[in-house]
């Protein structure tokens, strides 16, 4: 059993800087400490924030575990085969989603993990690189011919990119309007940063509550809403462009989910392919990704539904 200690923190919005915040649930570590946690809700722009929050110096022990996929490679059970097999699957439409933005600069994959996205990047041609915190992730993603560094080094980078990507990262981050400013300060003129998020807006968040496995605290330290991703952008002076919807998600979550509650794998199934038809009609996918632009940019604003993916 791991133990964090309650620090004193900010009641202050960290994405808009409102103190109008109050309790919103109740979960625990279901993947790994079984330690208790609540999420605190901004009630002006939606944003959950995980309570307590570990510190830097230790919210790796969290992430210790052969189980933790994007970190590992494994495929040890089915849940961790499934999540493995969609990625795979889901490469190519993520690297055609960054080339629709990208116009020969190189690509940033910022928290690149075991850099299978990268190194599929690579064998089409395209310049990348990652910035991984985690180091066995790191090492994974170097073995197969990324070129990936430690993300504290992001400020020393001296290369500006098209496109920078944060497939399921941005709700691991400390400061998340911080660290895309960061980010957007390594941008070219008219880049893109590519954010996927979960959505806790959507029919399974709703529905599995507490259990909902991308809740995932304490790893998971901020949670959004697409009102909450619309401030984001907002405060760092970029737009949303597109709105992508990632179904594949839903069943992955819901599967682990159901995992949790000590369910079956044939009712997180359905429950997400229910949250696919719901979403059809309300756009509250269990994940999406956000195509983030500088507001001078004048593009129009939609929503796709193009299956883009698990992380």
């Amino acid at each position: 059993m791991f133990h964090v200690e309650h620090s004193k923190n900010s009641s202050v919005c960290p994405v808009c800087s409102n103190g109008n915040r109050s309790h919103f649930l109740d979960t625990r570590d279901w993947f790994l400490s079984d330690e208790p946690f609540s999420l605190i809700r901004c009630g002006t722009c939606e944003t959950l924030q995980t309570k307590p929050q570990p510190p830097p110096s230790e919210i790796s022990r969290y992430y210790q575990s052969e189980e933790y996929v994007s970190h590992s490679d494994s495929q040890k059970g089915l849940v961790a085969y499934l999540y493995q097999r969609v990625k795979q699957i889901t490469l190519r439409s993520k690297l055609n989603l960054v080339k629709k933005h990208l116009n020969g600069e190189n690509l940033l994959d910022f928290g690149c993990g075991t850099g299978d996205f990268l190194n599929y990047c690579r064998q089409k041609n395209i310049s990348c690189i990652g910035l991984e915190p985690d180091a066995q992730a790191r090492d994974r993603a170097i073995e197969k011919g990324v070129e990936a560094y430690p993300a504290h080094q992001l400020s020393s980078l001296k290369t500006s990119f098209g496109v920078i990507t944060l497939w399921h990262v941005l709700e691991h981050t400390y400061d998340p309007v911080q660290t895309l400013r960061q980010l957007q300060s390594k941008l070219v003129p008219r880049g893109t940063i590519i954010i996927a998020v979960p959505n806790y807006k959507s029919f399974d968040a709703q529905h599995y509550h507490e259990h909902w496995a991308a809740y995932d605290v304490p790893r998971h330290l901020f949670h959004f809403s697409q009102k909450s991703m619309e401030h984001l952008a907002q405060k760092i002076g970029m737009s949303i462009t597109h709105t992508i919807a990632m179904p594949f998600d839903a069943f992955y979550v819901s599967i682990l989910s159901e995992k949790y509650k000590q369910g079956n794998m044939a009712k997180g199934i359905f429950k997400g392919a229910q949250s696919n038809i719901r979403a059809l009609s309300n756009a509250e996918w269990s994940s999406l990704i956000y195509v983030l632009q500088s507001r001078d940019d004048k593009l129009p604003v939609f929503a796709s539904t193009a299956p883009a993916g698990a992380t």
